[in-house]
């Protein structure tokens, strides 16, 4: 699926993005830049099981991407 998204900088500078949505599934999103530069991987829980960043972190390269992978810091206990 092929999204157009359009930012406002400062409320008066439109910046238009599309982004590629390449893979989902309920409580989860894989979204790409055209180019296959970056790629998000979206959960809906902040601290996803490791089973499931696995498994997402394998299917990102199935699909080709072959970048450096970054993961962000869980959220502390008692956040979300």
């Amino acid at each position: 699926t092929k999204i157009h998204i359009t930012y406002q900088l400062f409320g008066l500078i439109p910046i238009g993005r599309t982004y590629w949505i390449l893979d989902h599934a309920e409580g989860w999103f894989i979204q790409a830049a055209p180019s296959f530069t970056h790629v998000n991987i979206y959960t809906r829980d902040p601290r996803p099981p490791q089973a499931l960043i696995d498994q997402l972190t394998a299917e990102v390269k199935r699909l080709g991407y072959t970048g450096v992978l970054e993961f962000p810091t869980p959220f502390p206990p008692g956040m979300k």
